[in-house]
């Protein structure tokens, strides 16, 4: 996705040349540089259905509008007079009207180029197989990353020291595949086989067989107010709990597919989940889920607030005592009315109880307790109820999508959706990091096949509480 760098440099190149043609005399004769800037306004809008959602692009957009807003004047005086195409009155523009041309050019521009992608191409195509699914009306893509037989070692062509552990890995609602490319590739390039799958209709972006389908400015709108008000609001946490109940909709059908036709026998399964796909993970994982599945060994729950376990406060009513006058009653009659139309303080209530290990990674927002910072309650609430391992994992400076494949494809995330501590780590270093942590949990877990697997220390410190645990000391993961 990098060439995406030559489309901004077109567009930079177009609104240049109005802005310093007052100051350069040989241009002041040349009218069709007028029309550079709605030029330059076409390419700017084509940016975004052929690279996707680029929201560093966005200051280039609007700077390549208000520039087509200010050139229509000399434009359409150079149309209907070509005998004299230069008017005359942009050779003094004042410095009101320089100085914050060249200050909204300079920021564009420097956004839309520093905040470019550092990869080529938004899908990692060595090694992966895609397929689609369909399951009555649902449109289902899955592209797995690896071999799905056990490694052979080179040296005496006999199977490694155990089976390729295994990754079923549900994606961020909000984009989908492309958010985890980078993320599963890595996961294959350290011995696992990964699936990972989009479905049409749920995913925004939706992923498909060569191509993916642009994502809906509705749904991005619902999960953006789902990401912030989720955990606040009762009608936008229903929303989340219909994308849990969704994402276990699509684990009852594709796990057992998955487990049928792609896992060699004696590989240990591993299921991960971004957002609503964790919740349901750690919701689905019940003793009976745990009993009929044996061959899955743990779950990781990516950033997922767990929308299912808040529940809106009951409503404390007044009572009216019975030798109330009628003016007491009234008013106590107006204040259970406005009680019952107040939206209810969500807390969060009967938290899973998964009885397979799970291991939490949150951005390290989590570490912030202050009262009313709750988007996270949930999630400390079901590691105090944990009667399996559990763990949680935050990595420093990690904000809410450094856990996913932005930090390298949409730079500027980083920047909106910041974590609160300070961390040296670039963008590749946090999917390192990433696949580090998730890798290191499975090989606690993997017996035998962990010898298959390419540990490596994360790249940033992380701060990690445990409850029930049981198994092997957990700083094997930070440490391997």
């Amino acid at each position: 996705m990098r060439e995406i760098v030559i489309p901004e440099l077109i567009v930079a190149f177009f609104l240049f040349f109005p802005l310093i043609q007052p100051f350069v005399k040989g241009l002041w004769g040349i009218s069709g540089i007028s029309w550079l800037p709605p030029a330059a306004l076409l390419i700017a809008i084509g940016i975004f259905p052929a690279y996707g959602w680029r929201p560093e692009c966005v200051p280039l957009l609007a700077a390549a509008l208000l520039f087509s807003l200010i050139s229509v004047r000399p434009a359409l005086h150079g149309a209907i007079h070509p005998e004299s195409p230069a008017s005359g009155d942009f050779r003094e523009p004042g410095l009101h009207i320089t100085i914050p041309g060249f200050a909204i050019f300079a920021g564009a521009v420097f956004t839309a180029l520093f905040f470019s992608p550092a990869t080529d191409s938004r899908f990692t195509s060595s090694g992966v197989r895609e397929l689609a699914l369909q399951n009555g009306e649902r449109e289902y893509f899955l592209r797995i990353y690896g071999e799905t037989e056990p490694s052979p070692d080179m040296e005496t062509g006999n199977a490694a020291a155990g089976p390729r552990p295994f990754i079923f890995l549900i994606p961020p609602e909000g984009g989908s595949i492309p958010a985890v490319d980078l993320i599963c590739a890595g996961f294959r390039d350290r011995g696992f086989t990964v699936i990972s799958y989009s479905r049409r209709g749920f995913d925004s972006p939706a992923a498909a067989v060569g191509r993916t389908y642009p994502p809906s400015p509705l749904a991005i709108r619902r999960i953006w107010r789902n990401f912030r008000l989720g955990t606040v609001r009762e009608k936008v946490n229903a929303y989340g709990r219909a994308l849990e109940t969704g994402r276990r909709e699509d684990i009852d059908f594709l796990l057992p597919l998955v487990m049928r036709n792609y896992l060699p026998q004696g590989s240990p399964l591993f299921l991960a989940g971004y957002g609503a796909g964790g919740g349901a993970l750690v919701y689905r994982a019940g003793a009976e889920f745990a009993a009929a599945y044996t061959a899955v060994k743990g779950i990781i729950a990516i950033e997922s607030p767990l929308w299912s376990v808040f529940e809106g406060e009951e409503r404390v009513l007044r009572e009216i005592p019975g030798n109330s006058s009628w003016f007491t009653a009234v008013r106590i009659r107006a204040e259970n009315w406005f009680a019952q139309r107040k939206p209810r303080v969500l807390v969060p209530e009967s938290a899973p109880r998964p009885a397979l290990p799970v291991l939490y990674l949150m951005s390290d927002r989590i570490l912030d307790k202050r009262p009313g910072k709750n988007r996270y309650d949930a999630v400390y609430a079901a590691l105090r109820n944990a009667v399996s391992p559990a763990a949680l994992a935050a990595l420093e400076g990690a904000g809410p999508l450094d856990y996913t494949g932005y930090p390298v494809t949409h730079p500027i995330y980083r920047i909106l959706f910041p974590g609160t501590g300070k961390t040296p780590l670039g963008g590749k270093a946090f999917v390192d990091s990433t696949v580090a942590i998730i890798t290191g949990f499975a090989a606690l877990l993997s017996g035998n096949s962990a010898g298959v697997l390419d540990l490596r220390k994360p790249g940033a410190n992380v701060h990690v509480e445990i409850r029930s645990w049981t198994l092997p000391d957990f700083r094997y993961i930070l440490n391997p």
